[in-house]
């Protein structure tokens, strides 16, 4: 998505979110509809939020070195009373 396409579907959300606002103060009520196209409207916004800060422009992978085996991995969840079940 490019950075017009966000901006005009953000702009298009607060349009709705400011018009669905609107709406009790003249008295008018709120449809189940525009209710939940709210709540869809808020999740946009926080995942257009995030997105914005997501790393970018990675070139190469970053190798995390682990000193545990897998099996030792295992053994510890095991011990510790957490359910692991891999199938």
């Amino acid at each position: 998505m490019t950075d017009k396409n966000r901006i005009l579907t953000i702009a298009q959300a607060l349009w709705f979110v400011a018009s669905s606002l609107s709406r009790p103060i003249q008295g008018l009520a709120l449809t189940t509809l525009e209710l939940t196209t709210l709540s869809f409207i808020l999740i946009m916004l926080a995942t257009s939020y995030c997105w914005m800060y997501k790393p970018s422009g990675i070139t190469r992978p970053i190798i995390v070195q682990c000193n545990s085996t897998v099996e030792q991995i295992r053994a510890k969840v095991s011990n510790s009373g957490l359910v692991y079940d891999p199938d």
